[in-house]
């Protein structure tokens, strides 16, 4: 199955800020990284979508058509929420599967799947929890609990 994995930066580290020094404009969340790898090692596609590499929302939305993945996994620190939201919105309104992970998501699933552009939250360490998850979907098995727990 095709994934696509978003990291929203961090704060107001967005667009166009990957390479301009500090720890914040070049590093990955680790945890994103982990599930990626996860992933492959599972046998499905990833793509990685980091904001920090990209012009605007604009070419965001492009990528996502592009890739053609079923599943956008998009992480969530409180302070990202709003930039980590849109991408969700994005994902959803070119009919992606939308799954949310990361801190805020497991401090507040209930409040991201509210906003209805999520279909699904993994909370704690989302490894396994994600995988289950794509498998699920691919083989066509609709997981009935939104909240995913990981470890």
């Amino acid at each position: 199955m095709k994934v696509i994995l978003v990291y929203p930066g961090f704060i107001d580290i967005g667009f166009n800020s990957l390479g301009r020094g500090g720890m914040d404009f070049n590093w990955i969340n680790l945890g994103l990284a982990y599930i990626g790898a996860y992933l492959k090692k599972h046998s499905h596609q990833v793509c990685l979508l980091d904001l920090r590499d990209l012009k605007g929302w604009q070419e965001f939305e492009d990528k996502i058509k592009k890739q053609s993945a079923d599943i956008v996994g998009v992480h969530f620190n409180t302070p990202n929420y709003n930039v980590a939201i849109k991408c969700c919105e994005i994902a959803k309104n070119n009919g992606k599967i939308v799954a949310a992970g990361g801190p805020h998501a497991t401090l507040n699933p209930m409040e991201l799947l509210n906003t209805g552009f999520i279909d699904y939250v993994v909370v704690g360490e989302g490894e396994q929890a994600f995988l289950d998850l794509v498998n699920n979907l691919e083989n066509n098995i609709i997981p009935e609990n939104k909240v995913l727990q990981g470890k």
